[in-house]
């Protein structure tokens, strides 16, 4: 989207950019909740210098950041049009981007669906399919659950008895 066209109520006076997270300071000021904490983490003197007072100081005016809770300028913000770093789709609402990164995008590293039985392959989305059809996991599925159950029901029992035997141990 060309950013020239967002209004600049709807953007950051720090990154200039359309708000992400946006939070108000206790002057109603609006910023991007990242911009502005690192604004007020730079403000303060260097690590080796601060004292616990600089500390809480600086932690209490982060706290003191509420986030904007406005209806419509968060729809605003959502409906603001994007396009996506990977796989170079245009005009996703920005509202839903994270549903396309985490469930349509073809470039976006996903896992296995394997994975929770150990299967290590990482790759692209578009990839999958092809994974799926020569992973050495999925087919083992049954027995490997099978083993993990076990495996978890033998590690319950051996807390329990560990248990059993520090109180035989204190009495």
């Amino acid at each position: 989207m060309d950013e020239s066209s967002i209004h600049q109520l709807l953007k950051c006076k720090l990154c200039s950019k359309p708000f992400v997270d946006p939070v108000s300071t206790q002057n109603g000021e609006r910023f991007c909740r990242s911009c502005i904490s690192q604004i007020i983490r730079r403000d303060n003197p260097d690590e080796s210098s601060r004292t616990n007072t600089d500390n809480e100081n600086q932690l209490s005016k982060i706290q003191s950041l509420t986030p904007v809770t406005e209806g419509l300028v968060l729809e605003m913000l959502d409906s603001l049009l994007v396009r996506c770093g990977k796989c170079g789709i245009s005009n996703i609402p920005r509202g839903r981007f994270n549903e396309h990164k985490n469930k349509e995008c073809l470039k976006a590293s996903t896992l296995c669906e394997a994975a929770d039985i150990k299967c290590p392959w990482i790759g692209t989305r578009e990839d999958l399919d092809q994974h799926l059809k020569e992973c050495k996991f999925e087919p083992l599925r049954p027995a490997l659950e099978e083993i993990f159950n076990e495996h978890d029901q033998l590690k319950n029992l051996i807390k329990i008895l560990e248990t059993q035997i520090n109180e035989l141990m204190n009495k």
